[in-house]
């Protein structure tokens, strides 16, 4: 457990405070992470993450959708009626190699336009009119 955690942070150097975000909404999501301090609701990372991010969709009166990479049907279905202001976190992306993978694959299709990994869950959005962008952030 202890090595995972250090090679997430060594992974991560140079990915943290939002260097290299080019789209205004993906820098307010990344400045929205990091810019407040930081809310323990919980032991749990991913958790943590979860909770900020559904409190910031819901200060801007949008959808959040939250699934498990497991559940590979809700997350198909999710991606194909999503609306531009949503956004899908999944959780597990780095679970186990087969997680990995279709988070990969998943990065890969044309609707989806910007991704956020933060290792421990994964953020989609489907904003028509961005570029396609992949942001690793080090949270």
């Amino acid at each position: 457990m202890l090595i995972r955690r250090l090679i997430r942070k060594i992974k991560g150097i140079g990915h943290r405070w939002g260097f290299g975000v080019q789209s205004p909404f993906a820098y307010q999501f990344t400045k929205m992470l990091f810019s407040k301090p930081r809310r323990r609701y919980s032991r749990n990372t991913s958790k943590n993450i979860i909770t900020s991010i559904q409190q910031w969709q819901e200060d801007n009166h949008r959808n959040t959708i939250i699934t498990d990479v497991d559940e590979r049907s809700k997350i198909e279905n999710s991606i194909d009626n999503m609306d531009d202001d949503a956004l899908l976190i999944i959780r597990g992306i780095y679970r186990n190699r087969s997680s990995y993978r279709y988070w990969k694959e998943l990065l890969l299709r044309e609707k989806i336009r910007i991704s956020f990994d933060l290792y421990y869950v994964g953020v989609i959005s489907i904003r028509h009119g961005l570029s396609k962008h992949n942001y690793i952030i080090n949270y």
